[in-house]
């Protein structure tokens, strides 16, 4: 008798298994949020799009490393809801392990604390876990960081979280764009500790004339114990201060080993914030370089209408500077002079309702605050602010 053969299995093509993910993406999900390890993701967010080129750099040293597909691939990765998912359940991870976390040998645990930190680029999330993992090393209840703004001769401290606790989230503790605190180098605490590069340990906050003490009165806590460093970039300059407040056990005063595990930490956390801006920065120039793109072939696509070509220039220049208004005037060549310019047709969108079009009077365009400014710029030629 012959034996029967048994069938033999189909091959597993990379094109069948795409297939089945994309038909079945709740199987996809749900997979990657009970198999994806921590190596997955930092893979994922420091080897680019190509998952097995392991010759890409895992740190970003300048702008010009971020190819336009590197940028696109991370922004759009970042972007994913998905994704932000499993990076929330990451952390989400971390809080619930801090029973464990403290359990660890102190250099073990200062490890598994820049590991968590590493490959981070998002700059909120970073930031947010750099002051956590910071509790978790010093036993503090809160902490603050700021991060440095502006040219050398004009330097500004702007607080990127305020208040964090082990138990807040980012959302709970950002501080919006438009609320930002912004503290020059040299004054306060914070200030101080910019403008010389020095750590100040303060053991009782109201006994130092450089404690704000406005904040405790309006929200109602009261500052015992002040730690607060320099964050520096691997060039040692320095780029945001990290700090902590009132420690939890003992004195409720920090120690000199507090000082020397916080600068320890600290020396690694500087490198992944300039990584987490310089990406930042490429992700921004990306997008306004694509934004631009599409402004230019706005206008050579439409070659017959004026008022729809400026449309399309107004709209496309809001979403690039993020304004509220945007005007543009004309100059009549016709009846302008040397030392005198008058404008033939002025335009104004406004964000709020970008499909009106709106065009101010001849007096208004030509005597108006914008139309003088307008004016100047034309004949002077320069920019104003």
């Amino acid at each position: 008798m012959s034996e029967s053969k048994e069938p033999k299995e189909a091959a597993l093509t990379e094109e069948a298994v795409s297939a089945y993910l994309l038909k079945n993406t709740k199987f996809c999900r749900q997979w990657f949020v009970k198999n994806g390890t921590k190596q997955i993701f930092d893979q994922w967010l420091t080897k680019g799009s190509d998952i097995g080129n392991d010759n890409r750099p895992s740190l970003v040293r300048s702008e010009t490393d971020l190819s336009d597909k590197y940028v696109s691939h991370h922004s759009a990765l970042l972007a994913s809801s998905k994704f932000q998912e499993l990076l929330l359940q990451r952390h989400q991870n971390v809080k619930q392990n801090k029973a464990k976390l403290k359990q660890l040998e102190e250099k073990e645990l200062i490890m598994e604390l820049i590991r968590d930190v590493a490959s981070e680029l998002d700059i909120n999330i970073l930031c947010h876990k750099i002051l956590i993992n910071v509790s978790l090393l010093t036993n503090s209840d809160r902490g603050s960081l700021f991060l440095a703004e502006g040219p050398k001769d004009n330097r500004v401290l702007v607080a990127k979280l305020f208040d964090v606790t082990t138990n807040s989230t980012v959302e709970e503790v950002i501080i919006p764009e438009g609320k930002a605190i912004r503290i020059p180098f040299g004054v306060g605490i914070a200030g101080h500790v910019a403008h010389t590069s020095e750590t100040v340990n303060i053991k009782d906050a109201y006994e130092d004339p450089r404690f704000n003490q406005e904040i405790d009165m309006k929200t109602g806590y009261k500052t015992h114990s002040i730690l607060c460093l320099p964050i520096r970039n691997y060039e040692g300059e320095v780029i945001g201060v990290a700090q902590i407040i009132n420690k939890q056990i003992g004195t409720h005063e920090f120690t000199d080993h507090d000082e020397k595990i916080f600068r320890t930490y600290l020396t690694f956390c500087g490198i992944g914030i300039q990584n987490a801006q310089l990406f930042d920065m490429s992700v921004r120039e990306y997008k306004r370089n694509r934004l631009l793109l599409q402004l230019a072939k706005g206008i050579f696509e439409e070659q017959t209408d004026l008022d729809v070509l400026i449309r399309k220039i107004m709209v496309e220049s809001i979403g690039l500077l993020k304004c509220e208004r945007c005007c543009v005037y004309l100059v009549d060549i016709a009846t302008s002079k040397e030392q005198e310019v008058t404008f033939s047709k002025c335009f104004e969108l406004l964000e709020d309702n970008p499909s009106e079009l709106i065009r101010p009077s001849n007096v208004l365009r030509n005597k108006s605050y914008n139309g003088l400014i307008a004016k100047h710029v034309a004949l002077k030629e320069e920019v104003r602010k």
